[in-house]
Order: structure tokens, then sequence, then C-alpha cells
């Protein structure tokens, strides 16, 4: 069996590149376990569409669950999280459809490297994760079969004594909170769908629009209208599409720039703290040697 996330580990490089909350994917870890949860966010990170077993390739990422109280930490949590949900949901098909049960989940890849998601992964699925040393499986494989076929290694089971286990994780989670996560997750995954069926039916009708257009053009020549009176009203028409398009635009571009100066008036107001705290660390000093 196998089974499809079109957006699994790729969520953290986004997350670095285009929000810049941290500079290396390694440290998104560190960065989301600033917070114990994620504050009722869930991170849906379908940017290419869902996978197993959604299969719409209309849907788009969405985040829900955000209140005044959530932040970068919380939505770095539930981005980590999503790789877990994900996997859980393509497993759950698995199951189903193999009737089979899941005791081990062994796992590679550079995602794997993150143990506060692989912890996630144990609770959300409610087994054991199992984590090799080397995690580049891929790599690993072809060199066995190099091996194999130039006689370096006897046979399978020589290969089989070569495999290390690095670290396990044992879920944790009570099974209600399972179950409240898990359909928190459910909920999310189904608004976007309902958004994405939204985006395509107004797709569509742009399009029956264009196809009715054309009919009429079609039906004016045919009865009797001058061609300049049909490429005239046509070519109106066109214009004013032109015009809705460039206030689009423009309004795209304004919201752009807003974003990027909040981005820069961010960055700043973070040096600034980190300047204050270094000034009050050293004035707790001062104090602590005039008390002693």
């Amino acid at each position: 069996l196998e089974g499809s996330v079109f957006i699994g580990g790729a969520i953290v490089q986004w997350l670095r590149d285009e929000t810049r909350w941290f500079e290396d994917s390694c440290d998104s870890e560190m960065y989301a376990k600033k917070r114990p949860d994620t504050n009722g966010v869930y991170f849906v990170p379908a940017f290419v569409g869902l996978g197993t077993p959604w299969w719409n390739d209309d849907a788009r990422g969405a985040i829900f669950g955000l209140t005044r109280g959530a932040d970068r930490h919380n939505i770095t949590r539930a981005g980590l999280y999503s790789i877990a949900y994900q996997s859980k949901d393509v497993i759950e098909t698995m199951k189903k459809e193999a009737g089979l049960n899941l005791s081990i989940l062994k796992v590679d890849g550079g995602a794997s490297a993150n143990y506060l998601l692989m912890q996630f992964q144990a609770d959300i699925l409610g087994c054991e994760v199992i984590l090799p040393s080397c995690l580049e499986t891929t790599a690993l494989g072809a060199g066995y079969f190099a091996g194999l076929g130039s006689g370096f290694w006897k046979d399978l089971d020589e290969i089989h004594s070569n495999h290390c286990v690095k670290k396990s994780f044992s879920p944790k989670m009570k099974q209600e909170e399972i179950d409240r996560l898990y359909d928190g997750w459910l909920a999310a995954v189904k608004a976007t769908m309902a958004f994405a069926e939204i985006e395509k039916k107004q797709k569509e009708e742009r399009q029956q629009a264009e196809l009715n257009e054309r009919a009429r053009l079609r039906s004016s020549l045919l009865n009797g209208e001058s061609t300049e009176t049909v490429v005239a009203t046509h070519a109106r028409r066109q214009k004013e599409l032109e015009q809705q398009l460039e206030k689009a635009m423009n309004l795209h571009h304004s919201l752009t720039v807003q974003a990027e100066s909040y981005k820069g008036q961010t960055a700043q107001m973070e040096k600034e703290l980190v300047r204050l705290t270094a000034v009050l660390q050293q004035d707790e000093l001062k104090i602590n040697e005039w008390l002693t």
C-alpha cells in the first residue's frame, strides 16, 4: 500500500523561507517548543491540493483557530503537527483498506530528526515510532543493493544485522485528547475543501460568462448588427474587465507593500527587545552587587 502527502516536511521549508521566523529548518523544533501547544491553531498545508484520502486538487492552504492569543510559535507547532495529522490520514486509510492494525511505525527522512514531531506522531497514532540511526534510508538502500550486487554483503540477513535504532517514541497521550485533536484537524480539512468548492464554482461561473459572451457576439453578428458595433461593444466590456483587474492588482500590491513594512517593523522591534533585555540584565547585576 502507498499513500500520498503532497506537502509534508516542505511545510517547514515554507515557514523558514516565507515567514523568516527561524533561519534553519532544524530550528523549527526549538521555536515550536516555546509554547506548550498550538493554542487551538490548525495549519492545513494544502498548497498544491490534498492527497490521501481526500484527493482534492483544488484545495489550498489555510490556518484555522486563530485568536488574539495565538502567535508564531503556535503556528509553527501547528505546521509541524500537520505532518503528523496527514500521516495519520494515510495510515488510517491503509488500516481500513487492509484490515490491519499498526503497532510500530518506522520513520526516516529529514523531518524525522525533529523529536517534537516524532513524539506527537507517536501520540496521535497511538503506536511506537522507531527512528533509525541513519535517516537517509533511500540512499542507504541504494548502497545496500550495490553492496549485494558486488558481493560486499553476503545476503539480506547480514544487511539486517547492520540496522541500528537511534531512538524510539512511545505514545503518552490519552485517547480522549487524541480524538479531540484529530476531530479538529478533520474539521479544518473539510473547511479548506469547502472554501475550495467556492473558488471552483466562481471559476466555473467566469468560464461560463466568457462562453455566454462569445455566444452573444455570434448571435449579434447573425442578427444583422454591424461588425463595427459588435467589436465596439466587446471592446468596451473588455476594457471594463481590464480596469477591474487593474484595481485588484493595485490592491494586491498595496497589501504586499504593507506586509513587507510590517515585517521590517517586527524585525526592528525584536532587535530593540534584545537590546533592552541586555540592559535589564546589566541593571539586575548592578543591583545584586549593591545589595551584596
